[in-house]
Formats: structure tokens, C-alpha cells, sequence
């Protein structure tokens, strides 16, 4: 009965999806902003409010229902100078855009599917406490890498696709995002494995280290999942639909092949198996990023290399605590750690003149401005 009900959303959410894709075109942000905002606030008291009424598990029915109606209904009120539906019919944009978008649905269902299929397979041939603490150790992860990914895809992509015919210019424009993308998840994710096993006992307690031996290997993923995708991006903006979903195909197929081999192993060895399905991912993805548009291998792997470089001796040198303070609590340690790479990652980023760091502390700097001259603008009333 959940399951049916909750399928209602499915339709709720598909007549607000071209509303959201033109705005998404047209970098109208700020309206997104204006629709999901209020959505994601009354959504969730109408949830907290039938949580507290005794409604149990259908408070997070009435949660989502909620969610998707109302941001429906906000799309459709923000996006009315844009975009407003017809009773018309075109032959010629079915015939356009159907393969582009069964290719598209295809290579989504093929990639959800892969990624579901480790915790199936280990749910089902492992203990229900190796997959609770596989996916805490993914958990981790997983929220902030999909998050930033699929804030720079969504304004990559519409970006991209109006320069699509330049090649030149889409490889100046992916390789200015590179920069400020490696800054940013590269020094996150290379903490993650420098301060594991603080980081589980902190946040999770003690009963939940043996996560910690697969954090050691996830945040591998998190580098490379956004690269990936904004390599992906550049093939959507130039409508390869066909190709991204053979590349799904193939990390699929791939997949299964590594996990037959790597199960009889343990947990452990699937998880070092889907690291190097990532990799192998994202090398098969950077192939023909430089076969479409001419941004060369050798030049994306240069590209990202002083960041990978940086982050790895700053979480070298954040090791050294772990020597210095055995014995002592999680928390002294995951916080002396934090310090310690903190603090060399900006030093030798700083030293180094990286652009991304360059090109993050400009951005940084200018919101910092923005707010203080809205603050001189509207001064707060005295008492």
C-alpha cells in the first residue's frame, strides 16, 4: 500500500519536469531556489506535524506527496513566462528527441542499477550487519559528493549546450570548472581516509568501526564520480546519447564481471572491486570526452594532478597526529587531524598559486563583500 501511494508522486513530479528543465536552461536559479525553498519547509512540517499525530511510517508518505505537489505547483507559477504547455503536437521534435531521451532513461536505469546491485548482493550473501556497515561507510560519501555533482551538472549542462558547435570554447569551460571541482572535493574526500576511523567512532560510536575499513576506499569514488559526470555532461551537451549509454553498458557489464570475482572474497575485496570499476569508468569516459571535442587525456590527467598531488601530502602529514596521539579520544584526534591538514592543504595551495584555489578564495572573497555592503545598506536599528 506505501509503495502504491508513493507512486502517485512519480506523476506529480513528471508534469513539473519541463518547467524545472527550462528554467535549468535558462540559469534561472534564482527561481529554482524560490520553488524549492518553500517546497522542502511546508513539506516537512506537514511530515513533523504527522510524525508527532501518531501517523507513524506515513508521515513520511505524507512528506513526499507534499514535497511534490507543491514544488509542481510552484514550477508551474515561476516558470509561466518561459514556458506554458500546448495542445499541440510535433512529429518532427518526437522524432528529435526520442532516441536522446530513451538513451538517456536507459543509461540512468542502467547506472541506478549497477550501483543498487552491491548492497543487493551483499544483503543477500552476507550478513544484514555487513551491509549496515557498508553503507554507513558509503553514507559518508555519497550525500556530498552527489550533491555538488549535480549542482555543477545543472549548470554545466545548460552552459555547454549553447556553445555546443565549439569545441574550443567547451574545453576552456570544462577545464576552468575542473579547477575549483578538484580544489573542493579532493582535500574532503582524501580526509575521509586519513581520519576514518575517528571519524566512524565520532560521529557513529565504537559498534560501528569495522566501517571504517571500507571508508578507507569509497572517498576514491567521490573524486572521481563528479569528474566522471561532468565529462558526461559535455557528451549530453552534445546530444551522444547513444554513446553514454553504451558507456553504461560497458561500466555495467564491467561491474558484474568484478563483482562475480570479487564476492567469494568478502565485502572488503567487492568494495576495492568497485573502486576500480570507477576508475576504469572514468578513464572510458575521458577517452571520448577527448574523441568528441579534442580535450586530450594527457591534459585532463596534468590538469588534475597538482590537486591530487596537494591533498595527498597534506593527508600525509595529517597522518602524523595518529602517531603523536595514540591512545587518546576520537575526538582530540579527528579534530587535531582536521586542523593539521587544514592548515598545510591552504598553505601549499596558497604557495603553489593553484587556480582552483585561486579561483575559490575570488569567489569567496566577492560574497564576503556582497554581504558586508548589504549589511553597511541595512544597518541593524539601535536599542
Amino acid at each position: 500500500m506505501l509503495v502504491r501511494v508513493l507512486s502517485i508522486s512519480l506523476v506529480i513530479n513528471a508534469l513539473g519536469k519541463i518547467h524545472m528543465s527550462v528554467l535549468v536552461r535558462n540559469l534561472q536559479f534564482k527561481k529554482l531556489f524560490k520553488v524549492s525553498t518553500p517546497s522542502i519547509v511546508v513539506s516537512g512540517a506537514i511530515g513533523i506535524t504527522m510524525a508527532l499525530s501518531g501517523y507513524g511510517v506515513w508521515a513520511l508518505v505524507g512528506q513526499l506527496l507534499s514535497l511534490a505537489v507543491l514544488s509542481t505547483c510552484l514550477l508551474w507559477l515561476n516558470c509561466e513566462a518561459e514556458w506554458q504547455p500546448r495542445l499541440e503536437f510535433s512529429r518532427q521534435s518526437l522524432a528529435k528527441l526520442t532516441g536522446f531521451g530513451l538513451s538517456m532513461m536507459a543509461a540512468v536505469f542502467l547506472n541506478r542499477g549497477y550501483h543498487e546491485l552491491y548492497g543487493l548482493v551483499i544483503g543477500r550473501v552476507f550478513s544484514v550487519s555487513q551491509l549496515a556497515f557498508y553503507n554507513r561507510a558509503r553514507w559518508f560519501q555519497r550525500p556530498p559528493t552527489m550533491v555538488l555533482t549535480n549542482i555543477l551538472t545543472r549548470v554545466l549542462f545548460p552552459v555547454l549546450s549553447m556553445i555546443q558547435d565549439d569545441n574550443q570554447r567547451i574545453c576552456r569551460s570544462l577545464r576552468r570548472g575542473m579547477g575549483p571541482l578538484c580544489f573542493v572535493v579532493f582535500p574532503g574526500m582524501t580526509f575521509l581516509i586519513v581520519a576514518a576511523h575517528p571519524i566512524v567512532e565520532f560521529v557513529l560510536t565504537e559498534k560501528w568501526m569495522p566501517a571504517a575499513d571500507y571508508l578507507l576506499f569509497f572517498p576514491v569514488i567521490g573524486m572521481l564520480y563528479p569528474l566522471s559526470a561532468i565529462n558526461l555532461t559535455v557528451l549530453r551537451s552534445k546530444g551522444k546519447g547513444l554513446l553514454i549509454l553504451k558507456l553504461g553498458v560497458f561500466h555495467s557489464v564491467f561491474a558484474l564481471i568484478v563483482l562475480l570475482f570479487t564476492f567469494p572474497y568478502g565485502v572488503l575485496a567487492i568494495v576495492i572491486g568497485q573502486v576500480g570499476c570507477v576508475i576504469v569508468g572514468y578513464l572510458a569516459n575521458i577517452i571520448f570526452t577527448q574523441l568528441i571535442i579534442g580535450y586530450r587525456v594527457k591534459t585532463q590527467l596534468a590538469d588534475i594532478a597538482p590537486y591530487l598531488m596537494v591533498t595527498a601530502t597534506s593527508g600525509a602529514i595529517a597522518l602524523l597526529p595518529k602517531l603523536l596521539l595514540a591512545g587518546q579520544s576520537a575526538t582530540l584526534l579527528l579534530f587535531t587531524q582536521l586542523a593539521v591538514f587544514t592548515t598545510f592543504y591552504l598553505a601549499i595551495s596558497h604557495v603553489l598559486r593553484l587556480d582552483g584555489y585561486l579561483e575559490v578564495r575570488q569567489t569567496m572573497l566577492g560574497l564576503t563583500r556582497k554581504l558586508s555592503g548589504v549589511s553597511r545598506h541595512h544597518p541593524s536599528p539601535k536599542s
